[in-house]
């Protein structure tokens, strides 16, 4: 929620000085912080362990190795834009990594409804467009 660096001339970091004030920066306590933490800690950790064991099942249905955590990546080759616009909802965005595309994958919310043979149902319809 907060932190940044900023690099540059003396005169650029001067001027940058106004407007961090103005936009928030120099935060003299770290409540919003601890107050953000403290809320994922009550509503986010209790449903990890459960998304951590469907993310397994949607990259079993996937063919892909098991995950250790609820969200993964993986690489296709091919454009990226065009992926992006073949996997629609399934998958995301893709953008570029090296030679290849990559996307990342995480399972929680509406994904934690999606059952094993509908991942395997999407993830064959979209392997059919590429």
């Amino acid at each position: 929620m907060s932190g940044a660096a900023l690099a540059g001339t003396q005169d650029f970091v001067d001027q940058a000085r106004v407007w961090r004030h103005r936009y928030g920066g120099m935060l003299f306590q770290q409540w919003p912080a601890a107050l953000s933490a403290m809320h994922g800690l009550d509503t986010v950790l209790p449903k990890l362990g459960a998304q951590v064991a469907h993310a397994k099942v949607v990259a079993e249905a996937m063919g892909l190795p098991e995950p250790h955590t609820h969200q993964f990546a993986f690489h296709l080759p091919g454009d990226p834009a065009r992926l992006t616009e073949l996997s629609g909802k399934f998958l995301g965005s893709f953008w570029q990594d090296g030679s290849l595309a990559k996307t990342e994958v995480t399972v929680a919310g509406p994904a934690m409804e999606w059952t094993a043979d509908e991942v395997r149902e999407a993830w064959a319809e979209f392997q059919s467009l590429l």
